[in-house]
């Protein structure tokens, strides 16, 4: 006969159960009997981390939230409203470097499968996945524009040594850049999640996002062109795209509303800028060295 883990009906001892005897209480048990126990006993303590995860997640405590639902999980996958906890669990672990968005939309994708697409699980997950793009941006807004580190760097870095300046601030500088520009561009698989269909449901929002998405790029041209860079045509093209995938679905107006990128002129102006600036100052070395 097969050996169960379980526990005892009549006293809850952990046991492992051959239909005898409770080694505890001594109490006679039926196979039936015990697994029903078991039933009761596992909806008792999905009920328990349910509840302990919603707290968590009241008060902001990603980490623990996570845990008790992934706990609840392990007993039933099933059930929407522990994934709908799990998604904004994640919100609150993300990072610059991690932003979670994958794990985030694969969280949304099955609270609407196992709530049966009921309209308010679908309602509450692409508010969500909308919310969290316009925060991602906002961010990287923020840390893309915070420029005056970057001077600085390239203020020093000319002091040292003009003629490796530029690619010597861009080779610092492009880590924390791509870092940043890859977290802005979990926006567009935030808007990728969200069904045709229900674009126009949301289209005020999303233009919205397409437009900021616009300003961003525009900051990182700004940034780069502190150094004298700026983007390649084949860099544009595709950040060109990304904002056509932002703006597809969008009615007409919306999108003769969306200005295009203008940041070459920008990166172009940055090379002047830093060619002028490069002329006086190796004209200066040349006079001092003449004079001297």
């Amino acid at each position: 006969m097969n050996i169960v883990a379980t526990k005892c009906p009549a006293c809850g001892a952990s046991i492992q159960l051959d239909g005898g005897f409770c080694n505890y209480c001594g109490a006679k048990i039926k196979v039936q009997e015990a697994v029903s126990f078991v039933k009761v006993d596992n909806g008792q303590t999905l009920e328990n981390l349910i509840h302990l995860a919603n707290n968590a997640l009241i008060g902001n405590n990603g980490e623990e939230a996570f845990q008790y639902a992934n706990k609840a999980l392990e007993i039933d996958a099933t059930i929407s409203e522990v994934w709908l906890i799990k998604m904004h669990a994640l919100d609150l672990l993300g990072t610059l470097e991690n932003i979670c968005v994958e794990e985030i939309i694969v969280c949304g994708t099955n609270a609407i499968y196992f709530s049966n697409y009921d309209d308010e699980v679908k309602k509450n997950v692409y508010n969500f996945y909308i919310g969290k793009a316009g925060a991602i941006l906002n961010l990287c807004i923020k840390l893309v524009s915070d420029t005056e580190e970057v001077k600085e760097l390239n203020r020093d870095l000319w002091a040292y040594d003009f003629s490796t300046a530029k690619e010597e601030t861009y080779k610092i500088d492009k880590p924390y850049f791509d870092l940043i520009d890859n977290c802005a561009m979990s926006v567009v698989t935030l808007k990728e999640a969200i069904p045709a269909e229900m674009i126009a449901h949301y289209s005020p929002e999303i233009a919205e996002i397409t437009k900021q998405y616009v300003f961003y790029n525009e900051c990182c041209g700004k940034r780069l062109s502190i150094y004298g860079f700026f983007f390649t045509e084949e860099a544009m093209a595709i950040r060109k795209e990304l904002i056509e995938i932002l703006k597809y679905g969008l009615p007409e107006y919306e999108k003769q509303e969306i200005q295009d990128i203008s940041i070459e002129k920008q990166g172009v102006d940055g090379v002047k800028v830093f060619t002028i600036i490069g002329a006086a100052i190796l004209f200066t070395i040349m006079a001092i060295f003449l004079w001297s």
